[in-house]
C-alpha cells in the first residue's frame, strides 16, 4: 500500500510539474522582406554576389549571395534601420564594389504573444529610400506590416515588404 502511495504522488508531482513547463514554440523573430524584381516583367530577378552589412554595426548579413529576396531584421529600439548593399561593378575590366544606402523609416510596436513566449516586435514602414542609388533601382514599399507571418512555428515564406525593381 506505502509503494502505491509513493508511486501514485510521485506520477501526480510529475504531471505537475511537466504542465508548468510549457514551451514557446513562437516564433518572435520579425523581419523586412525585400524582393529583387525585374523592372519590365515584375518577375523574379537574381542579383549576384550581393553583399548586404548593418550601418553602425557592420554586421554582415548576406555575403557574396545570389539571391531574388532577402529578409533583413530591423531595428526595436529605433524609428530607422539603414543597410549598406554592396553589389560589384565592372569598370575597366576589374571589379569594384558599389554601396548603395537602404533607408527605411518604421515604428516598433510591440505585442504581447503569451504569458510564456512573451513579446514580439512588429513594425509599421514609414518610408524606404534608396541612397547612391548608382543602378537607378526603383524602390515600392507593398506592404507596410512587418509582422510573423504564422504564430506556430516560424517558416520559410516570409513577405514581401518592399519590392526593388531593376
Amino acid at each position: 500500500m506505502r509503494k502505491t502511495l509513493i508511486y501514485i504522488t510521485l506520477i501526480f508531482l510529475g504531471a505537475i510539474c511537466f504542465s508548468c513547463a510549457s514551451e514557446c514554440y513562437v516564433s518572435k523573430e520579425t523581419k523586412l522582406g525585400i524582393s529583387f524584381l525585374d523592372s519590365t516583367t515584375y518577375k523574379a530577378k537574381k542579383i549576384s554576389n550581393l553583399k548586404v552589412m548593418g550601418v553602425l554595426n557592420d554586421s554582415i548579413l548576406y555575403n557574396n549571395a545570389t539571391v531574388s529576396a532577402i529578409y533583413l531584421p530591423l531595428r526595436s529600439n529605433d524609428t530607422n534601420t539603414n543597410y549598406r548593399l554592396i553589389l560589384p561593378t565592372k569598370t575597366e575590366g576589374k571589379e569594384t564594389p558599389d554601396t548603395i544606402f537602404l533607408h527605411i523609416d518604421h515604428t516598433p510596436k510591440p505585442q504581447l504573444i503569451s504569458e510564456e513566449c512573451g513579446c514580439a516586435m512588429f513594425h509599421e514602414l514609414h518610408d524606404a529610400k534608396l541612397v547612391n542609388n548608382t543602378y537607378n533601382f526603383k524602390i515600392q514599399v507593398t506592404n507596410q506590416n512587418v509582422q510573423i507571418s504564422d504564430l506556430t512555428v516560424s517558416k520559410d515564406d516570409k513577405e514581401t515588404n518592399i519590392k526593388i525593381l531593376h
